[in-house]
């Protein structure tokens, strides 16, 4: 189990989308959507998160022509699927790295966790991976439950420090 589901959120959008004369056709809905997934799955927006996944398109109107091409600009509404991560979010993933200050934990496919060694108590690294407390060892692919201390947002993604809170 590599994402607590319940972090998700569904996120209504409203914003313009400009679409080329050649797609303009009875299937408009479906084009929209996909024009849509292609901008935005798996990418990472500042008032956003990241985006799991363009849901619906909830609707599509005042249709106009461009005046600097032909074409067709609508306003449209939709629903995406994203993880937000804020300070104080519990989340569980597999590590992914082990190394002399700690650890490195990714959630989904893009966001990635630093946990400092300070935050797992006796943490110590070994051969096969690292201990922590009364001889636990823990290797990359273990999944771990952890909780973000800080973050910022920078080079259109989250940069997020941790602390280790379970071992799953």
């Amino acid at each position: 189990m590599e994402f607590n589901s319940k972090q998700n959120k569904k996120k209504i959008i409203i914003e313009k989308i400009h679409i080329e004369p050649k797609y303009l056709n009875s299937n408009i809905s479906n084009i929209i959507v996909e024009l849509l997934k292609k901008k935005y799955n798996n990418k990472c927006i500042k008032n956003c998160g990241y985006i799991i996944s363009i849901e619906k398109l909830l609707s599509y109107n005042n249709n106009i022509i461009s005046n600097s091409n032909p074409n067709v600009i609508f306003d449209i509404k939709y629903e995406m699927m994203i993880l937000e991560p804020y300070v104080g979010m519990k989340l569980l993933g597999p590590i992914i790295l082990i190394f002399e200050e700690g650890l490195l934990v990714k959630i989904r496919n893009n966001l990635k966790i630093l946990i400092k060694k300070e935050s797992i108590f006796n943490y110590k690294l070994t051969n096969d991976g690292c201990e922590y407390s009364d001889n636990i060892e823990m290797c990359n692919g273990d999944n771990i439950k952890i909780e973000i201390t800080k973050m910022k947002f920078e080079k259109n993604r989250y940069t997020c420090i941790g602390k280790f809170l379970e071992l799953m």
